[in-house]
């Protein structure tokens, strides 16, 4: 099986990022009226938050689903995967969520439509992302 190399998934991942960070900011900015230094810290801080929390959550799932199923994740079907993005999402949540308040200066409705409208953007960037990434960048059988 081919894979993407671990210099080519940092790339992508840093790509991602950088893209997500270059829509969300300025709508953020409009939204929340913070300038631009503010905004890009909380955004940034968010997205660290979410890193952190996809690798734990998504190592637990993977443990309970194996501990469940006696199945690896790279064998978990299209339904599993999508009870995973789904809890994935929805705990990312309650961990941004916090932040918002604390670092946006946001109350906990505010935050909350801000969450919500972040999650949906981001879901969208990462549908768009990742079919021209895999478009401009397709792997080839030398790939490692």
């Amino acid at each position: 099986m081919t894979l993407r190399s671990a210099r080519d998934r940092a790339l992508q991942s840093l790509l991602y990022e950088a893209g997500g960070l270059c829509l969300s900011v300025p709508l953020y900015m409009a939204w929340a009226e913070f300038g631009a230094g503010q905004s890009l810290g909380l955004l940034v801080a968010l997205s660290l938050a979410v890193l952190l929390w996809s690798g734990l959550f998504s190592t637990a799932f993977d443990w309970a689903e194996h501990r469940l199923t006696d199945r690896l994740s790279s064998d978990r079907p299209w339904g599993w995967r999508l009870l995973h993005a789904v809890l994935l999402e929805a705990t990312s949540i309650l961990v941004t969520l916090p932040l918002l308040v604390l670092l946006g200066g946001l109350g906990w409705a505010e935050a909350l439509v801000a969450d919500l409208a972040l999650t949906l953007l981001y879901a969208t960037w990462a549908w768009v992302f990742h079919l021209a990434y895999d478009r401009f960048h397709p792997l080839t059988e030398s790939t490692e």
